[in-house]
């Protein structure tokens, strides 16, 4: 029942960029505030709601990476 997921463990400033697992860009967000996190609504950049399935994330921050994968389920 929750509409929205948090990517944390973030440098202060990081870009996470949401992929399917066809490699397509989803979403880019941008951690700027320094709290170390992000929150993803589960839409893509258009606005729309993404479908139930297995996404990418990769981060990049302050010479850093991580990356990691999500399943949303509807």
């Amino acid at each position: 029942g929750q509409d929205f997921v948090t990517i944390a463990c973030l440098t202060s400033e990081a870009k996470v960029r949401i992929m399917d697992i066809s490699g397509r860009i989803i979403r880019t967000l941008e951690e700027t505030d320094g709290n170390g996190g992000v929150t993803w609504d589960l839409k893509d950049e258009s606005g729309s709601q993404v479908s139930s399935g297995v996404y990418i994330f990769f981060a990049v921050g302050e010479g850093k990476k991580g990356s990691g994968k999500l399943a949303v389920v509807r």
